[in-house]
């Protein structure tokens, strides 16, 4: 059962399904499905830089110190944080690759809950998560999120940080961030469903050995493809060194691909993206109902019993019927009748943001629907780029590279790069599931049946077209949880990065705060 801070009304407007897509072909999850078949791009060329001479089983620490800062309620939060270098061995002893991880620590006589941190892409760096509020600095972002940050791009310090609850390790999956394989061809085996899921695993596994944590509580927090990511994780960590989650955070994110790659054969993602584009419309004010939960909860309605009748019937469904459709769909959407029609009844996010906007010549953004930007190509009604990723990758990228540096005296070799987002880890493999949608709700679901203890909860943006929440809520009802509380659902005022809004980086970290203290009481 869902236990959520709403109530049942908005509850119910939202229990339906989405979809979930991206926008450069690198990050996060793609529009395309997962094919391990495409050719491998030209491999890049190998960093010259001299690399550290690692001795075997140890962690090289590049910069360990203590630090403070104001918790926003008149004291005071002292940590210690360190940068490092896991290496990741073979059955020989003989280094793989370098984990390169952040490590917050609140000295306690009591174990600390422990979170491990992932982001997704795949290529994507733990710097969202790192910087977007859940650390004691986040990335100097203006406003409400929705405006672009002028340069010099830098930290601020983070009030809001939940390490007063809970050590903190952000984690930058191999080819990401700092982190390297001994060569190019050691680095493809970490490229992978299967590979990353037994990389992170051994990384987790050698980190709580090394620090001696074994009493502290884990959890393991996911960000879009790392909420894929790490539902895998804890079933690899329980399976192969016995380590039990006690929770999950899960932020913006999808457990099955099948949630938001529309394709021939599949319209269930145009059905699940439904709710979110009438939450958008009436945010642009497109839209202007009496009651905006009402109308969010009959366009769930709707899409789960009339819409996906509808596409079901294809081209045998009666005209009268496919007008009635497209008028609802205007209803619930605001894109005009004539361009539902053309598109066959299927309104995808890409079309819905060229298109919405259209009248006032702008477009608006995939990672978050409140950011508006100028529509380059007034003839093409499918946006091309996102706004909003524009107004978040420079500024993070740039404040990450400062912040390891000159704040936290992490001693970066100048010759590498920490990459943000990258496509060196593509082609990435699915193996098993090629020729059909990954997912690992149902190896979620096992984990669950072993450890029935395992707390979920889920946050998601109302105006996040990446990743729409009604796709994950959909994939958690094909499994059993046995209890009340086993599953909490919080939505917030954002998008997919909803901490760039500090309304609800407030109220997210609050509700992390709540949810890591309730699991983790007698």
């Amino acid at each position: 059962m869902i236990r959520t801070a709403m109530n049942r009304s908005l509850l119910s407007s939202i229990l339906l399904a989405a979809s979930l897509a991206t926008s450069s072909p690198y990050v996060f999850a793609d529009d395309q499905a997962p094919n391990d078949s495409d050719k491998e791009k030209p491999e890049a060329k190998e960093d010259t830089a001299e690399k550290p001479d690692i001795k075997s089983g140890n962690i090289e620490k590049r910069a360990e110190k203590e630090m403070s800062i104001d918790n926003g309620k008149g004291g005071t939060l002292t940590y210690n944080v360190s940068t490092a270098m896991m290496p990741l061995e073979d059955s020989e002893g003989k280094m793989r690759a370098e984990v390169f991880h952040t490590y917050y620590q609140v000295k306690s006589d009591q174990p600390r809950p422990l979170v491990f941190c992932f982001n997704g892409g795949p290529g994507a760096s733990s710097v969202w998560l790192h910087l977007g509020g859940i650390a004691p600095y986040r990335a100097d972002l203006p406003g409400d999120g929705t405006t672009q940050p002028k340069p010099p791009f830098g930290v601020v310090e983070n009030p809001h940080t939940i390490l007063d609850v809970a050590d903190l390790v952000f984690v930058d999956p191999v080819t990401t961030g700092y982190s390297r394989g001994k060569d190019k061809k050691t680095e493809k085996e970490f490229h992978g469903v299967e590979e990353d899921l037994a990389g992170n695993a051994e990384f987790v596994r050698r980190f709580i050995a090394h620090h001696k944590v074994w009493k502290q509580p884990v959890f393991l927090m996911g960000e879009s493809y790392g909420v894929f990511r790490v539902c895998g994780l804890a079933s690899e960590l329980s399976s192969n060194y016995g380590i039990r989650t006690s929770g999950l955070l899960l932020i913006s994110g999808l457990v099955d691909f099948q949630t938001i790659i529309s394709s021939e054969g599949n319209d269930l993602p145009y059905a699940l993206y439904l709710p979110t584009l009438t939450r958008v419309a009436i945010y642009h004010g497109k839209l202007k109902p009496k009651d905006p939960e009402a109308l969010v909860a009959e366009a769930k309605k709707f899409a789960e019993t009339e819409y996906l009748a509808a596409l079901y019937l294809g081209n045998s469904i009666p005209a009268k019927q496919r007008q009635t459709i497209i008028e609802k769909l205007h209803r619930f959407t605001a894109i005009p009748e004539d361009i539902i029609d053309r598109a066959d009844l299927r309104i995808s996010a890409t079309l819905f943001r060229g298109t919405l906007l259209d009248a006032d010549a702008q477009n608006i953004g995939r990672f978050d629907a409140r950011v508006k930007g100028t529509d380059q190509d007034r003839l093409q009604p499918n946006a091309g780029g996102d706004p909003s990723f524009d107004i978040l990758v420079d500024l993070y990228s740039t404040a990450i590279q400062r912040y390891l540096v000159e704040t936290l005296e992490f001693n970066a070799d100048e010759n590498k790069h920490y990459r943000v987002l990258t496509g060196e880890v593509g082609p990435w493999n699915y193996g098993r599931f090629k020729n059909r949608y990954a997912q690992t709700i149902d190896r979620l679901g096992r984990t669950i049946e072993s450890n029935p203890d395992l707390r979920i909860f889920i946050a998601g943006g109302r105006y996040d077209l990446a990743t729409p929440v009604e796709g994950i809520l959909y994939s958690f009802n094909r499994i059993d949880l046995p209890k009340e509380d086993s599953l909490i659902l919080e939505l917030y005022q954002g998008g997919h990065m909803m901490y760039s809004n500090p309304s609800a980086l407030k109220k997210l970290t609050a509700d992390l705060r709540k949810f890591i203290g309730e699991t983790t009481s007698d």
